[in-house]
């Protein structure tokens, strides 16, 4: 069974999307096809080659999915999957794209843009939290080792928060920068 999935890494949806749907297309013609999105991969099923495309598009109201759905599928395009948001969708090769114009496409990185700045917003509480706790950590100091760990354990909730700032930052910058253009 094992032999007929395969994971593909992605690119980030935000960073390297059309490169994505594209090698996924590619690799629908193999008779790989996209059955799910995973932990920053595509988890691909074995099975009859197919001239499509795929696009992904980001939506987090759930109010009106049917809706939502019944609008690509009008499109010719064909609902696949979803993760955290995003929803993959597949055509026959020469369907019309999506998104035709500079407003539409403008209007789906303002959602993704909106995401990141929630994202980044809610990783800068949590490195103040971790920092306001070192402080009040460091006013205590009476040598104690569980203080003394847990100064540790927030110090490395800092630098890991950092770290992640820093992905979002670069996505919100790129998605409002596609905005923009």
């Amino acid at each position: 069974m094992a032999k007929n999935i395969k994971y593909v890494p992605s690119g980030g949806l935000l960073l390297s999307e059309e490169k994505d749907m594209k090698k996924l297309s590619k690799l629908a013609k193999e008779g790989w096809m996209l059955e799910s999105f995973e932990k920053l991969s595509y988890k691909l099923i074995k099975s009859e080659p197919e001239d499509i495309e795929y696009c992904v598009d980001y939506n987090e109201d759930k109010d009106d999915w049917n809706e939502y759905i019944s609008l690509f599928e009008n499109s010719d395009w064909e609902y696949i999957c979803s993760y955290e948001g995003y929803h993959f969708f597949k055509a026959p090769k020469g369907t019309k794209p999506i998104y035709t114009d500079k407003e539409t496409l403008s209007l789906k990185y303002e959602k993704q843009y909106k995401l990141m700045k929630k994202s980044i917003i809610g990783t800068v509480v949590l490195i103040l939290a971790c920092i306001l706790g070192i402080g009040f950590i460091s006013m205590l100091n009476n040598g104690s080792n569980t203080l003394r760990g847990l100064k540790i354990v927030l110090s490395s909730g800092v630098g890991a928060g950092i770290g992640i700032l820093i992905p979002f930052i670069i996505c919100a910058v790129i998605a409002y920068k596609k905005i923009e253009n």
